[in-house]
């Protein structure tokens, strides 16, 4: 019978439209509870979500038959229409583009303190220089 073994984690970030400073400390609850409803719908384990203000990482597992980009659709689709329809943020958008990397399982927990640890490591870094360190570190 054949099988196929696929283990595969995904970070992911994106941001808010033009880099806006709009997921305040009282939100992100609420609208990371919309992305991990989404991601459940999918079938899609998530293992870490945190952000700041203008931008969001997501680490989650990724199943052999399904389409990273259509899941990345679904999330930012699902939750903007939620954030717009309950009013909890006027006109909200998320920037078009986004990035997903790769990570190996023996840098999934690595990974997800680095997520969890968001506010420390934005203390001295921007988003803009953040996003270009973890495009660095892909090979773009």
């Amino acid at each position: 019978m054949p099988y196929a073994f696929v283990n595969l984690y995904i970070h992911t970030v994106f941001s808010t439209k033009n880099r806006e400073l709009l997921i305040t400390h009282m939100l992100k609850r609420q609208i990371y509870g919309m992305m991990v409803k989404e991601l459940g719908k999918m079938d899609c384990k998530i293992i870490a979500i945190n952000g700041m203000p203008d931008h969001v990482h997501l680490l989650f597992k990724l199943k052999a038959a399904q389409n990273l980009a259509k899941i990345i659709k679904q999330v930012k689709g699902a939750s903007s229409r939620q954030i717009d329809e309950l009013g909890i943020i006027e006109n909200f958008e998320w920037q078009v583009d986004y990035g997903a990397f790769s990570v190996s399982k023996s840098l999934v927990e690595k990974t997800k303190l680095y997520i969890d640890n968001q506010e420390r490591h934005h203390s001295n870094m921007g988003f803009d220089e953040e996003y270009k360190r973890l495009l660095s570190l892909n090979g773009f």
